[in-house]
């Protein structure tokens, strides 16, 4: 067996890395848009392992990322120790098409009935939702909105002031067959840590800050690409669970 094949992470490293149990938690909100519904448990995971005080999400529709990152952030007492924000014009795009009020008006139902703090939706433009934050004050930024390369780079570059010293950005749909998708080549010229999920349309992990979360930096520098092929593995395992209901 080869050196790459081998894993000489420590019994700490990986407890570090795994021991989150609430990456088996059930999912409490799923619509019918399932392109996200295979990374809830690596959502579970980001919440758990990664602690942002702030999280903010660009491109929220109908819910499905967003209230599993909600889920995530209410421990077993109730309480909740990160400010939560879903930036969306609720108006849909030229790759979701356009939709009515009834999908924002579902998603505030469903967040004053289950989240009434510290839960924010934000029904604007990513722009003018700007000054909401801010410098270095994001530690944890989900881009899900209109996918072509230019509007990526605009969004992540809008941002990048605003992300913290820890910060970890997720870009969503970095596998696509459309041809007017640009995700995942904006993702590859980054210059950044990062670790990718292929599956359920992809999900590319982005260590922005100088300071990378400890689970996410013994994944990613100490460990050797085995170790990232079984974490990658278990998510994926994970995911299809939810997306095979």
């Amino acid at each position: 067996m080869s050196n790459e094949q081998q894993s000489h992470l420590s019994i700490y490293d990986l407890k570090t890395i795994y021991a989150y149990p609430q990456i088996f938690d059930n999912h409490k909100y799923l619509t019918s848009g399932g392109a996200w519904h295979g990374h809830i448990p690596f959502a579970f995971w980001c919440m758990s392992a990664l602690k942002p005080g702030t999280f903010v999400e660009l491109g929220t529709q109908y819910g499905d990322s967003f209230f599993a990152f909600c889920q995530a952030s209410y421990n077993v007492e109730g309480d909740c120790n990160t400010q939560l924000y879903a930036i969306d014009t609720w108006q849909g795009d030229g790759h979701t098409g356009l939709y009515g009020d009834e999908v924002y008006e579902k998603v505030c139902e469903y967040k004053e009935e289950n989240y009434p703090d510290k839960v924010f939706l934000i029904k604007s433009t990513f722009a003018e939702a700007l000054n909401l934050f801010p410098d270095k004050s994001i530690d944890l930024l989900h881009i899900d909105g209109y996918h072509t390369y230019d509007s990526t780079k605009e969004n992540f570059e809008m941002y990048l002031p605003k992300l913290s010293n820890r910060a970890v950005v997720l870009f969503h749909d970095t596998v696509s067959n459309n041809p007017d998708f640009g995700v995942e080549r904006f993702v590859s010229e980054l210059n950044y840590p990062k670790i990718d999920f292929p599956h359920c349309s992809g999900l590319s992990v982005v260590c922005v800050g100088d300071d990378i979360p400890e689970p996410l930096d013994i994944l990613l520098t100490k460990g050797k690409p085995i170790d990232r092929a079984r974490f990658v593995n278990l998510f994926a395992m994970l995911g299809g669970m939810i997306t095979a209901i």
